[in-house]
Order: C-alpha cells, then structure tokens, then sequence
C-alpha cells in the first residue's frame, strides 16, 4: 500500500472546506432573485416631519448556506445625496458570531426592518432601495440592490402657518385675575348725553317761583339748550322729557288738577326758554317770519314730551326708604298692604307724630317737575379722523385711531396708525398687540414679535398671548407657539383654530379636525384629507369663499387620491392659472407620481 503524506490530506481537506463554503456563496448568488423583499408604505410618507418605513424581507427553504452572513442596507437615493437606513445582519445556523437574526436553512425565514428618519424637502423624488451582500471568511459577494419604495409624499407640509390673530377690542376682558373696561373701548360717531334738572313747587301751587328760575341746574340746562342751538353741527338736541307730580296727600282730584297744572307751566317755560335768542352785543337780534316762526314753534313742540303723574307714590316710598323717619317701616308696609291712594293717605295720616315729619322733609320734594334733557354729541367724520390720525394723531382717542386703522386697507398706513397709538397711549396694550397683527399680516415676524411682546409687558392677557403664540407660530418654534395658544384658550375660538395647526404639525389630524371645528378653511380641508376624509376635505373646499391658488391645487391632490385623473388635470391647471411657481411643486409631488409620465400632466406643468 502506497503511504498518504499526511501533510497533503490536511491542505486537501482545508481547500475542500474553502470550496464547500465558497459554492454556499455562489449558489446564494446565483439564486438570489428568491429573496423577497416588500417596503410598507410602498410610496413614503412624511409626518410630524419624520419619514416611517417598514422593510419586511423573506428566504427561501433551503437557500441560506449554514455559515454564510448576510448583511441588508436599506439606502434612501435622492438628488442631493443619499442616506443609508436602519440595516439587519443576517446568519446560517452555524455562524459562531451571535449578533445576527439566525435564519434556518431548512426552512428559511422572515425578517423586518424598521425606521423613522427626519424629513428634507430634498428627499421628495427618491427612491430606497436595499442592498444584500453575503460573506464567508474573508469573501464577500453582492446579492443585488433591490428597489422597494418610490419618493416622500409630504403633503402636511402645504399646512399654512396662518394662524387667527385678534384686535385688541373687546370690553371686560380678564385682566390678572380681576376685569376691566378698557377706555373709550367701541367707537361711537354720535355719543349720548343728558342733562336734569327740577322745578319745585309750593303746596297746592303750580306757577312757577323765580327764585327756582336761578338755580344751578335750571341755569345749567338753559346753557345746554344754548349750546345745542349754536352747535348743531357737534350737539344735537334729541328730546325733552317733562314730567309733572302732585304729592301724594290730599283729595285725588285736586292732585290730578294740580300735577296738570304744573306740567303746563313747566312745559311753557321750556318751550319758552327755547324760543329765546342769546343777545350778542352789538348785533341787531334777526327778524324772523310768520312762517319761521310758525316752523320753529313746531319743531319746540315736536321735541317736548310731556308726562302727568297725579300722585307721586314712587317717590314718596324711594324717599321714606332713604330717610331716618321714626315709624318709616310702618309707612312702608303700609305701602305694601293697600293700593289704594285714599286708604294709604288716611292710614299715613293716622299716624299722627309720623306725618307731620312726612309733611316736612318728604312731601315738599315730592312737589315739581322734572326736565330730561336728551341730545348727541356728534363725533368726527371719518375723513376727518384718518386725516387725524397721521396729521395730528395726539387728537384722537383710542377709539377714535382704532375706528381709523379700519377705515383703510393700506396695511402700512394701518401700521403707522397703529404705532402712533402706542406712543401716545402708553398703557393702553391695544395700540402694541394691533400694530403686532398688522405685521404679522405682513409677514414682519421679528417686527410683530416685539411689539407683542412690549404689549404682554404692559398687559399679559389671552387676547396677547394667542397673538404671541401665532409670531413665534410663524417664526418655526411650534413647541413655544403651543404654550403660548394654550395658555390663550380663553381668548375665543382663535387660540383653538391655531393649535389645530399646531396638531398637523405634530401628525395628530383628527385632534386638529377637533380643533378646527366649523372653520371652513384650508388648513381644515387639509387636515381632513389628511385623516383620509376626502369626501369631507372636497366639501371643505367647496365652502371656501375666496378659492386661491393652493385651494385648487389640495382639489387636485384630493382627487388624486380619489383615482379622479379628471378632477387632477382641471384643477391643477387651475391652481397653476392662478399660481404659475405650482406647476414645479407639481412636478416633484409624488402626490401625482403616476401621472408624471401623462402628456395632459406634462403640458400642464411644463
């Protein structure tokens, strides 16, 4: 027998193990195309700016060579770069290593990979694709690139950061705990006034004493009257109220008597003092006509209203309740007990120490007539006031500069208006929160954050803070914007609109169609599309009032997901008519990925 060289059966056993391990990988190679490998979603998607993908693979029975790893790389491709994702390694049942998914060769196996990654606008047209290799010892062969997903849908990024903003208007606003009115808060043009005054009267009289005639409040009504006649442009007299009372002690018919009795001469001397002229030194007084005369007499008599209260049994009780009087809470339920005058009047009066009191400190002031004076002050035109309002601004009231910046739809005269407010209304928080709204309207964030926030020194209430919390929406810090309308709530139904944004920025759609409510808006159809309610989007949509560019464009995004190719051409060419930059948004929307290769696509957004 021939001898076997032991050192040569040692290199032939070793090079058959290297052949062996080397014909796994070969055979892996070849068969390869068994691999199967599906991505979920198969077109990507964006939310809350995060990118998930889940990669679910499968090998075949007898296909994975028992010492073989395989190595799996999910890689996202886009124009600017590419980014490899979350990867698995693979290994044969009797691969040493231990940090690798055991997949048996009998009978094969599954595996997943899963992965969120931060969203770019660049990553929009990609494609992600997974790389297999498989290695043994030193050698390492590619089992081929497979395409599992196609580009980045990022339709929550068309959410608009415009978020409801509130005019410093409102009356008993809260105010650090407490409330208050803010002055001079609602313009009135024509503000109303009224002046009193009283004619008493001696018992059982009815002429009129001259020392009443030279009373304070008689010479003030007199100078009122005056002035309405010599300024009618500015004072506007609407109406005298003249009402008569008898006291209510004696016969009743010699009250009604009496209290008509004063109400003629009370009304006489009114309509009286209002005929007479105020003498100018120097000036001949104008002779009038007949007809003049006849003219003015009627118009006196139009604007005089004369009232009769026979016995004044309504003052006599609010007075008896104000007085010291011994017995009064026996009078006042006397009051309460009868009806009746001539029952009260004998039962009063049988309270003898009582009513001599009664007779001298309540009766007599019971005794008179009683002027209301009604008129207007007439405010300033609103030519006036906007000519005001940048001539002379120190003229005009709050009020007066927030009815201004309404009569103009200049967005920088607004914001001079505005400005001018809060420099001569220092503590007044409206002038700085109004001229914040007006830049935000602007798109002067820097600008709009500091006059609200000098605004939230002067005063740090809801309506503040929503119009905070929408600069800082605007500016991308969404986490402060949040606190801001939270801690706004209270305002309205504003602060609850703007965190609806916030909730499409955060992917929570179904809170944000909560926060929305009834609005009938863009971010509101968005957020129902979003949720997968394209019936309630489209109809959203159909309620908006003003359609711009971008409410065509979400028509045609919705009726791509409807699979309605003809609700994507018509309204896309519609948004792209109305917007001419939409049709290179459209272009990369993978929103409309397949129809990128239609002609009617093409010749739209060409």
């Amino acid at each position: 027998m021939k001898k076997v060289n032991f050192r040569n059966l040692v290199w032939l056993l070793a090079t058959f193990l290297v052949l062996t391990g080397c014909s796994g990988l070969s055979k892996m190679q070849k068969n390869a195309q068994l691999i199967k490998l599906e991505a979920t979603p198969k077109m990507l998607e964006m939310h809350a700016d995060n990118v998930d993908i889940s990669i679910n693979g499968n090998i075949p029975p007898k296909y994975f060579a028992k010492k073989v790893t395989v190595n799996v790389v999910p890689v996202l491709k886009y124009e600017n770069g590419e980014k490899n994702l979350k990867s698995i390694k693979l290994q044969g049942e009797k691969v040493q290593a231990n940090d690798g998914k055991v997949i048996n060769y009998e009978n094969g196996g599954g595996f997943s990979i899963s992965d969120k990654f931060a969203y770019s606008d660049d990553m929009k047209v990609s494609t992600v694709s997974v790389k297999v290799s498989a290695s043994y010892k030193d050698k390492t062969v590619d089992l081929g690139t497979y395409k599992v997903a196609d580009g980045i849908i990022a339709t929550p990024r068309l959410v608009r950061l415009e978020g409801k903003t509130i005019f410093g208007t409102v009356k008993d606003l809260n105010k650090k705990g407490g409330s208050y009115d803010p002055m001079n808060d609602e313009f009135q043009r024509n503000i109303p006034v009224s002046r009193q005054a009283d004619i008493m009267y001696p018992i059982q009289k009815s002429d009129i004493k001259p020392t009443e005639l030279k009373k304070d409040d008689i010479n003030a009504m007199k100078l009122f009257l005056q002035k309405s006649k010599e300024r009618k442009d500015s004072l506007q007299l609407k109406g005298i109220d003249v009402t008569s009372f008898a006291s209510p002690d004696g016969p009743w018919t010699l009250n009604d008597k009496l209290s008509k009795s004063r109400g003629g001469s009370a009304t006489g001397f009114i309509g009286q003092t209002m005929k007479e002229e105020k003498k100018v030194k120097g000036k001949k007084p104008v002779k009038k006509t007949k007809q003049q005369l006849a003219d003015e007499a009627a118009a006196i008599k139009a604007l005089i209203s004369e009232k009769v209260i026979t016995e004044d049994w309504d003052g006599f009780k609010e007075l008896m309740q104000k007085s010291d009087i011994k017995d009064k809470d026996l009078v006042l339920r006397v009051l309460q007990m009868y009806s009746d005058p001539e029952v009260r009047n004998k039962e009063i009066k049988n309270i003898s120490a009582t009513f001599k009191e009664i007779a001298d400190k309540i009766l007599p002031k019971l005794r008179r007539s009683k002027f209301n004076l009604n008129a207007d002050i007439i405010g300033k035109s609103d030519e006036t006031i906007l000519r005001l309002a940048t001539s002379k601004p120190d003229s005009l009231n709050p009020a007066e500069f927030m009815y201004a910046a309404k009569l103009t739809d200049d967005l920088n005269k607004k914001a001079q208006i505005y400005k001018s407010m809060s420099e001569i209304y220092k503590d007044d928080w409206r002038g700085k929160n109004n001229l914040g709204v007006v830049y935000l309207k602007q798109n002067k964030i820097p600008e709009a954050k500091a006059a609200l926030e000098d605004a939230k020194k002067i005063d740090g209430n809801n309506i503040v803070l929503n119009n905070l919390g929408v600069a800082t929406l605007m500016g991308g810090n969404f986490t402060d914007a949040e606190s801001l309308f939270k801690a706004g709530l209270s305002a309205g139904k504003e602060p609850d609109y703007n965190l609806g944004i916030i909730s499409i920025k955060n992917g929570n759609y179904a809170e944000a169609i909560k926060h929305f409510g009834s609005e009938q808006t863009f971010n509101s159809a968005l957020a129902r599309l979003l949720s997968g309610d394209l019936s309630g989007a489209s109809t959203t949509l159909d309620n908006i009032k003003d359609k711009d560019a971008m409410v065509y464009y979400l028509y045609a995004v919705t009726a791509s997901r409807q699979q309605n190719e003809n609700g994507v051409f018509t309204n896309l060419k519609q948004a792209v008519d109305k917007d001419s930059t939409l049709a290179g948004k459209a272009k990369t929307d993978m929103e409309f990925f397949k129809f990128f290769d239609n002609p009617k696509f093409k010749e739209i957004v060409k």
